[in-house]
């Protein structure tokens, strides 16, 4: 995963974050609808400018879009998809939980 993904996975969060929409950007930006959405996917990187407009209609800062683009590298070193999952262990399929037994049948 390059910086220009991790800027977009940014925008899209911060976009979220401020309830506002990705093709509320083509009106910001000037550009189409789907370049919008190239942009946001992460196909086609943010120019300087355009990061700046994003960030001034979502009331933040560039910065703060390119400091949350960098906190997937500083919790784990951008490499998320090598850290385990957390397990319980094995678990027989089954088992029951602690303290439950059958009832009784009534006839």
């Amino acid at each position: 995963m390059d910086f220009s993904d991790l800027v977009a996975g940014a925008v899209r969060a911060e976009l979220a974050r401020a309830k506002k929409k990705p093709a509320d950007l083509a009106d910001v930006l000037g550009l189409s609808r789907p370049t919008i959405y190239g942009r946001i996917s992460g196909a086609y990187p943010f120019t300087t400018a355009e990061l700046e407009q994003v960030a001034s209609f979502i009331g933040i800062t560039a910065q703060d879009i390119m400091l949350s683009a960098a906190l997937p590298e500083s919790f784990g070193g951008g490499r998320l998809s090598e850290v385990a999952p957390l397990s319980a262990g094995r678990v027989e399929a089954w088992a029951q939980p602690p303290g439950s037994s059958r009832r009784p049948q009534r006839l």
